[in-house]
């Protein structure tokens, strides 16, 4: 098990695994960890260090940002979004700001984004089991394994458990 390290100490060079909590810091700034949220990913943007996320994590951030800015455009409870939004469908396009995010996490440069292959899904449910993780958690660790990566960015204690996985928090 790594030892946790805040985010601005990350060595020169390494290869870290970002988690969706360390992008959704960064574009809701979040009050406590949207300054090392962004530093990180300023440090993958000029190649200080080489991000890698998933196709998973990015749909866990679109989603969760769509539902945070759908509960403050419209005035609703954030729980209640997700009926709104399937009742209200055609305001989905409308919510800019999600789109724009998305497509602003997608261009930062020296990020590479994996998607989930049949054999990295498939080896996620034996990471589960091994790990007793949940079933995202256990995907976003196949793939680290699978690219032979053992550091992680996230806020997710659940991590800190995994043997010869680096922790990287905020």
């Amino acid at each position: 098990m790594g030892f946790e390290r805040g985010l601005s100490i990350i060595p020169t060079g390494k290869i870290v695994f970002i988690d969706a909590n360390i992008f959704l810091y960064e574009v809701f700034d979040h009050p406590k960890f949207g300054e090392s949220a962004y530093r990180i990913l300023k440090d993958v943007e000029n190649g200080a260090i080489k991000g890698v996320t998933s196709t998973l994590v990015l749909d866990e951030v679109l989603h969760k940002m769509i539902l945070i800015e759908a509960s403050d455009k419209f005035h609703i409870p954030i729980k209640d979004t997700v009926s709104f939004l399937k009742k209200n469908h055609k305001e989905i396009p409308l919510l800019g700001a999600s789109w724009k995010d998305i497509d602003r996490i997608q261009e930062i440069e020296n990020l590479t984004v994996y998607g989930i292959s049949p054999d990295v899904f498939k080896g996620s449910i034996d990471v589960a089991k091994a790990n007793m993780l949940l079933a995202h958690d256990a995907l976003h660790l196949a793939v680290m394994k699978y690219e032979s990566i053992s550091d992680i960015a996230t806020n997710d204690s659940d991590f800190e458990r995994i043997e010869g996985i680096t922790v990287w928090r905020p």
